[in-house]
């Protein structure tokens, strides 16, 4: 019996070590990401050597954002067959003149957002679609924030929707 409490106690040692280190590579990757966004496109391909940059840049220009890209990555394509880029700047003040003015493009098919983690992109899905389902109820003021969610005038953060499941 010993043994076997033993055994356990150094298996719970091991998922607490595991854990600690999944935790420390989310921060990890979160700091790197910081900097960056991630524009949705349905005309950006790379088709031309130039087109992902040359398109990027005439996406921040229609915002008035006035700071240059420190590097621009064609990612891909998602589900709505759009063009993903993600775009790096040097600080963080560049970031949020550009989140702050991408208002400017609602009506086009261009969607900015911050370049999110894996766990972060998906907690914000389950929102979105949490979002729609009131919407679909009624709540006309259904919006959602970063990891939080405003149900009929208040806002409840993902954490407490999470521990109520």
């Amino acid at each position: 019996m010993d043994e076997i409490r033993k055994t356990n106690e150094e298996l719970n040692g091991i998922r607490d070590k595991i854990q600690d280190l999944e935790n420390q590579e989310e921060q990890r990757s979160k700091r790197e990401r910081k900097n960056n966004i991630v524009i949705k496109c349905t005309d950006m391909a790379p088709d031309e050597e130039n087109s992902i940059e040359t398109k990027t840049k005439e996406i921040l220009s229609k915002i008035n954002a006035e700071v240059m890209a420190e590097k621009i990555m064609y990612i891909g394509k998602d589900k709505q067959n759009r063009g993903i880029t993600r775009v790096t700047f040097n600080n963080f003040e560049d970031k949020l003149k550009i989140m702050r003015n991408k208002s400017k493009l609602r009506g086009q098919d261009i969607y900015i957002v911050s370049d999110l983690t894996k766990a972060e992109r998906e907690i914000q899905g389950i929102l979105r679609q949490r979002a729609r389902e009131e919407r679909e109820k009624g709540d006309t003021e259904a919006k959602v924030g970063y990891q939080k969610i405003l149900l009929r005038g208040q806002w409840v953060a993902w954490k407490d929707i999470n521990t109520k499941n």
